[in-house]
């Protein structure tokens, strides 16, 4: 009995330090969340306005079987391939999480990343630390985890624009591949080979996922792209979210769309439109399995 005191002890010591380091975060990025909310917003929405004009996009030219195979299918599966990898986080850190937490953890991160600071890996990192991980090892595991998804998502890219004959892949495939195998040989230490492969093979399930979530929010306002040809799109999501310059990558990962949109033969409108799509519906019915995960359990303090 000690013994599980003191681990209790040691687990809220932890989630109290995790919290002081929070509000530190909140305190220094205060004085910037007006102008920075105030120029995502505008880019944001001024985006969506020019890609509508440049497309003629109406109502009756959505395709909205594509965008309801979005919001019920793939978003329910993306937020269950979210904690899967909230489980095998915590079993590289040498602990476990009970499934119910995991999911209840990544939904409320996933909702937390619209927050002007990185919530989303805040939310994961305390997830951790109720496992029994210490705060500077959740840190870690969460960082390892998020570099991991972008040199993943990278190579792919870059392997797509590889095929293309577009002379940028080699120069996205050649940093990729060895991170990613630097990546896989620290969690291979840090748990087991066994272990760190299942972390890799779970990346690369979910950048299947997000190329198939943004091939239907594509499809959805016209694109003609094939699921395979999303790579780079995915990369532009999954870096705009990781570099935590606005909250979820808001406004930079459509931007980054649109940039590389002439590279893969699409139109820069519909690069937009697509990737503020998929993100839309996401966060909607992510908020949506908030609401009613908070109503079950109103003394939840997610």
């Amino acid at each position: 009995m000690p013994a599980a005191s003191d681990q209790s002890a040691d687990m809220q010591r932890g989630a109290a330090g995790l919290l002081a380091w929070v509000d530190g975060i909140r305190a220094r990025l205060k004085r910037w969340q007006r102008p920075l909310g105030i120029a995502i917003a505008v880019l944001f929405i001024g985006g969506i306005v020019w890609s509508v004009g440049a497309l003629d996009l109406s109502a009756d030219r959505i395709n909205w079987g594509a965008l309801a195979i979005l919001a019920l299918v793939m978003v329910p599966a993306s937020q269950t391939y979210g904690a899967a990898g909230m489980v095998l986080l915590a079993r590289a850190g040498g602990h476990g999480i009970a499934w119910s937490q995991a999911v209840r953890s990544n939904n409320y991160a996933q909702l937390a990343e619209v927050l002007p600071l990185p919530g989303g890996a805040i939310v994961r990192t305390g997830a951790l630390v109720s496992a029994g991980s210490s705060r500077t090892r959740g840190a870690l595991l969460v960082t390892g985890g998020a570099v991991l998804w972008v040199a993943v998502a990278a190579c792919a890219a870059g392997l797509t624009l590889e095929l293309r004959g577009n002379p940028a892949g080699l120069a996205l495939i050649a940093p990729s591949v060895p991170a990613i195998a630097a990546l896989v040989f620290l969690f291979a230490r840090s748990a087991s080979w066994g272990t760190a492969l299942l972390l890799l093979a779970h990346r690369l399930l979910g950048l299947v996922l997000t190329a198939v979530r943004l091939w239907l929010s594509f499809s959805a306002v016209g694109s003609t792209l094939r699921p395979f040809e999303m790579m780079p799109f995915a990369l532009a999501t999954i870096a705009g979210s990781a570099s935590s310059i606005a909250p979820a990558g808001l406004g930079v990962s459509e931007a980054m769309a649109a940039l590389i949109a002439g590279s893969m033969a699409t139109a820069p409108a519909i690069a937009f439109l697509g990737v503020a799509l998929n993100r839309l519906v996401g966060l909607g019915m992510v908020a949506v399995m908030v609401g009613v995960d908070h109503l079950r359990d109103p003394g939840s303090r997610g």
